[in-house]
């Protein structure tokens, strides 16, 4: 259990632990990896899509082979780096998805391109 010293100063208390840790982890941090406004709502959007996936394969009986090949498109797109190509593989990725809700009578479930 951590020391607490507490220090008043002009009507706010501070509390300062007797160990450095919380402020060399703060320090640490490396903000120069950042998000781009661009890249968060990007990243929102694809989160928002497998979600919409995830939502969908649980209606259907092939569930397990669905969710398995899901992640692992997902995954394996998750190594690129380049945000346009990023977002044709997020593009052709829903088509094919629509494609295949389609294949499987599935059409009132689609996934938007927005």
């Amino acid at each position: 259990m951590k020391m607490a010293k507490i220090i008043q100063v002009n009507r706010l208390i501070i509390r300062q632990f007797s160990s450095n840790t919380s402020l060399q982890a703060f320090k640490s941090r490396n903000f120069d990896k950042a998000l781009s406004l661009e890249e968060f709502m990007f990243r929102a959007k694809v989160k928002s899509t497998y979600r919409k996936l995830i939502r969908i394969i649980y209606r259907t009986h092939e569930r397990e082979e669905l969710l398995r090949y899901a992640k692992h498109e997902f995954t394996m797109s998750n190594q690129v780096s380049d945000l346009s190509q990023r977002r044709y593989l997020l593009n052709d990725g829903v088509n094919k998805i629509n494609q295949m809700l389609a294949m499987m009578n599935l059409q009132g479930s689609k996934i938007s391109n927005d």
